[in-house]
C-alpha cells in the first residue's frame, strides 16, 4: 500500500513551462486525499514560493523546503534546521573576503535577504526563487529571523572552489552542493531533501 508520494519541483513534477497540468493534478489529490495517501513536495526552493504552486492544496501537503531545513506540514512548522549565528557571520565574512565574485541569498525561515547593492539581473533571478525576498543595506546588522541556509551564485568555473574553501573554513558544519549552473547551496551538514 502507498501511503506517501514524494516529488522534486524544477525538473521533475514541474515541466520546462515551470508549471503542470493543474486540472489533472486537482482530480489526482482529491483520490489521494481520499486514500489517505500523504503528497510530499521536497525542494531546495523557498516554501512560499512552493506553496504558490498548489493555491488548492498547500494546507493539506507537506513540504520539505530549503533542501531539508525547514519542513512544513499542513502550514505548520515542524522542524527545521538552523545554522548557528556566529556561523553565519563566519560564512559571511569569508565570501565577502573571497577574491571571487559571489552573489549572496541568505535564506532565513521569514523570508530571503540579498544586498541592495547586488545587480539587477540577480535580483531578477532570485524573486523568481524566493517570494518572501528582502533587500538590506549590509549583512553586518542580520534580521531577526532563524537562517537556514545560504544561496550563492558564482561564476560557474569557480563553484568548486568556493565548495572547497567554505567546506574548510566550516569545519564540516555546513555542506556546500553544487547545483549546477554556477549555484552552490551551503546548509547544515544534517540538512538534506
Amino acid at each position: 500500500m502507498v501511503n506517501v508520494i514524494a516529488v522534486d519541483m524544477d525538473g521533475t513534477f514541474l515541466n520546462s513551462n515551470n508549471d503542470y497540468n493543474r486540472e489533472y493534478f486537482d482530480d489526482l489529490f482529491e483520490i489521494m486525499s481520499q486514500k489517505g495517501i500523504e503528497f510530499v513536495v521536497a525542494s531546495g526552493n523557498q516554501y512560499a514560493q512552493l506553496r504558490s504552486f498548489f493555491p488548492k492544496q498547500w494546507r493539506k501537503m507537506t513540504f520539505v523546503s530549503e533542501n531539508g531545513a525547514l519542513i512544513f506540514k499542513n502550514d505548520h512548522l515542524i522542524k527545521k534546521k538552523v545554522i548557528n549565528r556566529k556561523l553565519v557571520k563566519e560564512i559571511l565574512d569569508l565570501l565577502e573576503d573571497s577574491p571571487m565574485e559571489v552573489s549572496v541569498i541568505l535564506c532565513g525561515i521569514k523570508g530571503a535577504y540579498l544586498l541592495k547593492e547586488e545587480n539587477e539581473d540577480f535580483k531578477a533571478f532570485a524573486g523568481q526563487y524566493y517570494y518572501e525576498l528582502a533587500e538590506l543595506d549590509s549583512f553586518d546588522n542580520l534580521p531577526e529571523d532563524d537562517f537556514v541556509k545560504f544561496a550563492l551564485q558564482v561564476k560557474d568555473e569557480e563553484a568548486f572552489e568556493i565548495i572547497a574553501a567554505i567546506n574548510e573554513k566550516s569545519d564540516a558544519k555546513i555542506s556546500a552542493v553544487y547545483s549546477g549552473h554556477g549555484s552552490v547551496d551551503l546548509v547544515g551538514n544534517t540538512s538534506n531533501k
